[in-house]
């Protein structure tokens, strides 16, 4: 099993996100939203889940500022639009 630095985790997903950024932006949604709406309705998260998340959403305002001047690609979370940035 490898072990990843946060900064090689970090630099994978830039990489990734520069050859297809709704890729990436999908999957940080809808792992976002997954944690959201089980805390939303009540359910008990591992702290791990819930760290994700919260990292998520930080890691997308990041890459978000590489869209700038583009603010339709700042809205997280989808339709739902439980958070925008």
């Amino acid at each position: 099993m490898a072990i990843f630095a946060l900064q090689d985790v970090r630099k994978t997903i830039d990489t990734i996100y520069a050859l297809d950024n709704d890729l990436v932006t999908g999957v940080i949604s809808e792992r976002a939203q997954t944690a959201l709406d089980a805390y939303e309705s009540g359910t008990e998260l591992p702290w791990q889940v819930a760290e994700l998340a919260i990292y998520l959403v930080f890691m997308y305002g990041e890459l978000g500022g590489k869209d700038k001047g583009d603010p339709s690609s700042l809205s997280l979370l989808g339709p739902r639009g439980l958070l925008s940035i």
